[in-house]
């Protein structure tokens, strides 16, 4: 995680007009902690909580042959096929989350119609002045 975080930032650092959240959210993409089967195991060096990233295999195609792994192109295709399947859940779930919000403006809405309603008709009730015939008019009005 560490040098995940030295990464970011020294991107950041090379690109200042980028922020650290949009160049999170891209590693976020382009990588995963699930090593790919065409990848050998790398040995920890620390015997702490090590997360270890591997670059996604549909992006092996923009390496150099030389340091692209033995059938890579296999494993491209397979990532690739769940980067779709990925992206799709993702989408249904924003859509999801999208009327979410709209029904919860639409009741927010609804409510606060309801309520300036309400406060305006208990505002008419307290506007209202009372007649000279009235006892609590009496009542109201302090002594001289």
């Amino acid at each position: 995680t560490h040098e995940r975080m030295k990464v970011i930032t020294d991107f950041v650092k090379d690109h200042p007009v980028t922020s650290i959240r949009q160049v999170t959210l891209k590693f976020s993409l382009l990588v995963t902690k699930k090593i790919p089967g065409c990848v050998s195991e790398i040995e920890k060096k620390s015997a702490g909580r090590v997360f270890s990233f591997y670059l996604r295999p549909k992006f092996y195609r923009l390496l150099s042959a030389e340091e692209r792994p033995a059938n890579w192109a296999k494993y491209a295709d397979e990532d690739e096929q769940l980067f779709q399947r990925e992206a799709v859940k993702k989408e249904k779930e924003n859509a999801k989350k999208e009327k979410k919000m709209m029904m919860m403006m639409k009741d927010a809405a609804s409510k606060s119609i309801l309520s300036e309603d309400s406060a305006d008709t208990l505002g008419q009730v307290q506007t209202k002045r009372p007649t000279s015939g009235d006892k609590e008019s009496e009542r109201d009005v302090p002594p001289k």
